[in-house]
């Protein structure tokens, strides 16, 4: 933390996090302390904390003034800086990182911040990259520490969703329906869709993931062949290559209806979800009405 004389030009359309207990030194390092804050302020009202997406224009004071703030900012050396106007030491930018994960920000943040100086006025400008897009809703991370980005989607009628218009549903927000690659994703998926449970139109349904069978196994899908990973196809590029994490109703060569080709999760389900081989449309008494859609995290 660096602190110089200074105060926010205004507060009228900027609400900072205030605390009306505690001294300077305090609020200075709950500055340090909260991951999303960058500016620190002491007025009349108390602490103030400014977090990097809402810091008003500072004005340069001095001491006759007598306003301090106090700049979160990155020093790579052991010893403070020198130089005038500080923190833009001899009009040289200032630049912070924050990695937040307060509830500023939905998902975990990674924050790029600059500091600079125009005439008596510091500005602060940032870019922000979030951990998953507003198109998604929750992360998992995997046993090899990827994280993962997902989101369940549900019609809102007893008609089920093609896998076709699944699959580009998912490619629209730059993501796929998934593969089931360990136990740990399995039990994100059916926390996921239990979470929205209330919104499917029926209380026993299946949920789409990624996995077809193919043309030439439609015709023999009990065959040894046809039963393993390579009678299907597969866009998920996370995909194993195996099926060591599906636990099956009965098995992959299971086929009743004409186009009962394609990987579906079967609810109601508690801690753990069944695959099954279910219609590719709209065949059959139960109905797929929910799809999956999963993406990297901290990618676009």
């Amino acid at each position: 933390m660096m602190i110089v004389w200074g105060k926010p030009t205004t507060f009228a359309t900027t609400i900072p996090y205030v605390n009306t207990t505690i001294d300077w030194d305090d609020c200075v390092q709950l500055c340090y302390n909260f991951t999303s804050c960058v500016v620190a302020f002491q007025n009349s009202t108390g602490c103030n904390l400014f977090p990097f997406n809402s810091v008003p224009v500072i004005q340069k004071t001095n001491s006759t003034e007598g306003s301090i703030i106090a700049f979160k900012v990155d020093n790579s050396d052991t010893q403070c800086p020198s130089g005038t106007d500080a923190p833009t030491f001899n009009n040289q930018n200032a630049t912070g990182y924050l990695f937040v994960t307060d509830n500023t920000v939905w998902f975990p943040t990674t924050v790029n911040y600059t500091i600079s100086l125009a005439g008596s006025n510091w500005k602060i400008s940032y870019t922000s990259i979030p951990m998953c897009s507003s198109s998604y809703t929750n992360f998992y991370t995997l046993p090899n520490g990827k994280s993962m980005c997902f989101v369940v989607y549900y019609s809102n009628s007893t008609l089920g969703l093609f896998q076709n218009s699944s699959l580009q549903t998912c490619k629209s927000i730059n993501g796929n329906l998934p593969t089931v690659t360990s136990s740990v994703e399995n039990g994100a998926f059916t926390w996921l869709v239990n979470l929205y449970i209330k919104f499917f139109k029926s209380s026993s349904f299946y949920v789409r993931i990624d996995g077809k069978r193919t043309t030439a196994c439609q015709s023999t899908p009990k065959t040894a062949a046809c039963m393993s990973p390579s009678g299907f196809t597969f866009t998920d590029p996370h995909f194993l290559g195996n099926f060591n994490y599906y636990n099956w109703t009965t098995n992959a060569g299971a086929r009743v209806e004409s186009d009962d080709d394609c990987l579906v999760l079967v609810f109601p389900s508690v801690g753990t979800s069944y695959v099954d081989v279910r219609s590719c449309t709209i065949k059959g008494k139960l109905q797929a009405l929910g799809l999956l859609c999963v993406k990297d995290a901290w990618t676009a």
